[in-house]
């Protein structure tokens, strides 16, 4: 037996807001839903060549409190998802990687978008410059052991979605 995908009869915008676009849907069902429209993401969890795990500290507005996460952010326009990862990493960080290896992507919530969060993992970063910290975005960065990593993740010191899903991917490949 099939799972029923309900026909949206209807489809108005009903808020736009910079990077999201809230819309509502009329269903054959006769319901209204909610949908939101967000750009793909990035996620990159890298390490310096000590083997460090590379974090970032940010103010996250919501739930009006500071975070523990991997660098990442929006795919801009046109932008191919590696060249965003290398691109948040050093607006983030400062750091630069040689190689990202690709470890896949998800709909953070398919719930209520469709966008994806594609993943990449950076070994042996170096640092190159500082966070390009601007009044939307500031960020500190934090350097954590391997056991650091582990111990935050147990103990819900990392509580950022994508970014513990980016850091157990990453445990796992470094095995």
């Amino acid at each position: 037996m099939r799972v029923r995908r309900p026909e949206r009869v209807s489809t108005r915008v009903a808020l736009s807001h910079g990077l999201i676009e809230v819309r509502e849907h009329v269903l054959s069902t006769e319901q209204r839903i909610v949908t939101l429209t967000l750009r793909d993401w990035v996620v990159v969890a890298a390490t310096d060549r000590q083997g460090s795990f590379i974090l970032v500290e940010q103010h996250r507005h919501g739930l009006d409190a500071t975070t523990i996460e991997c660098a990442g952010g929006v795919i801009d326009a046109g932008e191919a998802p590696i060249d965003a990862a290398r691109r948040e990493l050093f607006e983030e960080t400062g750091y630069e990687a040689g190689e990202l290896e690709r470890l896949g992507w998800v709909h953070p919530n398919p719930a209520l978008h469709g966008n994806r969060a594609f993943f990449f993992f950076a070994r042996g970063a170096t640092r190159t410059g500082s966070p390009q910290n601007t009044i939307e975005e500031e960020t500190r960065v934090r350097l954590f052991s391997r056991t650091e990593v582990e111990k935050q993740l147990a103990e819900s010191g990392i509580t950022h979605s994508m970014s513990v899903l980016m850091l157990e991917r990453s445990l796992r490949l470094l095995g």
